[in-house]
């Protein structure tokens, strides 16, 4: 029940997004302006609900590269009016800790809290996958956003060439800007001599 939450609910929204799975977003629209009026998070991966609470969609997208659809003064009528629509994102990680918010918990240390990056000589990967879908409800002029975060480990990939390629050529294809943003760009070739290694005969 409510009164027996630990930690204690701090409202009924945080209330109902923790029966839920998914991290929740709420975009609210008033005339021509919108912002991201409600977040619940509890799975970031580098970015924070702080930095995000109160911006409107095109400024909350601008550091990601190759989102110019979402960016679309449009988008957010089509968010509100239309759907839902369900989209996936991905990033590699190495481990598979579902919350990377960028300050550790208390009590906890930084320095083994940040996430490592991709150690050739000790290689370990995951995939990490975002489902989201977007709800409008037009009659209050908002969308809602829900994200349910899944992992695939890297050996399971490695060894499947059905999985494996379409990623690797996805990660060939990539722009600088996309790598960097994807904390690819300084160990690119390295995680797909990874990834290929183990679907070559061993002749």
């Amino acid at each position: 029940t409510a009164k027996d939450a630990d930690p204690p609910y701090a409202d009924p929204f945080d209330a109902l997004a923790a029966q839920v799975q998914e991290d929740l977003a709420v975009v609210r629209r008033v005339g021509d302006k919108d912002w991201a009026c409600a977040i619940h998070l509890c799975f970031p991966y580098r970015w924070t609900a702080e930095e995000k609470i109160g911006l409107d969609f095109v400024t909350m997208h601008l550091a990601v590269p190759g989102m110019e659809t979402f960016r679309k003064p449009g988008m957010v009528t089509n968010m509100i009016k239309f759907g839902p629509f369900t989209r996936f994102v991905w990033e590699l990680c190495t481990d598979d800790r579902l919350n990377h918010h960028k300050e550790p918990p208390p009590g906890i240390d930084p320095e083994a809290w940040r996430e490592r990056p991709f150690d050739p000589q000790q290689p370990r990967l995951f995939l990490r996958v975002e489902r989201e879908v977007l709800h409008g409800f037009p009659e209050q002029e908002a969308a809602l956003l829900a994200v349910r975060v899944s992992f695939r480990d890297g050996e399971e990939i490695r060894k499947d060439a059905t999985l494996r390629e379409p990623l690797c050529k996805t990660i060939e294809s990539m722009s600088p800007e996309a790598l960097q943003y994807k904390g690819l760009a300084e160990h690119r070739d390295a995680v797909l001599a990874w990834l290929r290694d183990a679907g070559r005969p061993p002749w």
